[in-house]
């Protein structure tokens, strides 16, 4: 939740008033960040867009597929947050499939900081999610309660960070005066 509204106020700082949200398999985690998502673009005092949301199974192949049919509904978004970085990559794949430069036509945001994210030829803007200390964190709790079976549960929440590369800039000019997204 708190990092997909951190990567949305990113793009409303930049600028951004319509922000895409391309969303993944219906689970506790997607369901996080889309509810983080729309209560970032609430607290800018922007309602959020059902026709700004389209979802895929988060392969890179069916996230670009989803992105090409979001650009095609022709919805004035100048931004997308992706679930994760792999959907963000087909993303990728979409936007230069309709001859659009990611950061300069239109902002593109991911979620993990996968190595991914800071190899692709244009590098990802992304959340990073501290998955080694997560892992790290885990075990020890698992070995604490190995020790002491009756311990307390735990709840633990590490927080997440923006990790600014390539693929955020302000909207470009034609967009913000009402030109279409995808339109060629």
């Amino acid at each position: 939740f708190l990092g997909a509204q951190l990567a949305v106020r990113h793009l409303l700082a930049a600028g951004h008033r319509r922000v895409a949200y391309l969303h993944g398999r219906d689970r506790f985690t997607t369901r996080q960040r889309l509810l983080g998502y729309e209560a970032a673009l609430r607290e800018a005092g922007i309602a959020p867009d059902p026709h700004w949301v389209v979802s895929s199974s988060m392969a890179p192949q069916a996230a670009r597929e989803a992105v090409a049919e979001l650009l095609a509904r022709d919805t004035g978004c100048t931004a997308l947050f992706c679930v994760n970085d792999v959907s963000a990559y087909g993303a990728l794949l979409a936007l230069g499939d309709a001859g659009l430069r990611p950061g300069a036509d239109l902002s593109l945001v991911g979620f993990d900081d996968i190595d991914l994210a800071a190899l692709t030829t244009t590098r990802l803007t992304t959340i990073h999610v501290p998955k080694l200390e997560m892992g790290a964190l885990a075990v020890r709790r698992l070995q604490e309660r190995a020790v002491d079976p009756a311990s307390p549960l735990q709840r633990v929440l590490l927080g997440t960070r923006l990790v600014e590369r390539d693929t955020v800039a302000p909207p470009p000019v034609a967009l913000l005066a009402g030109g279409a997204l995808g339109a060629a």
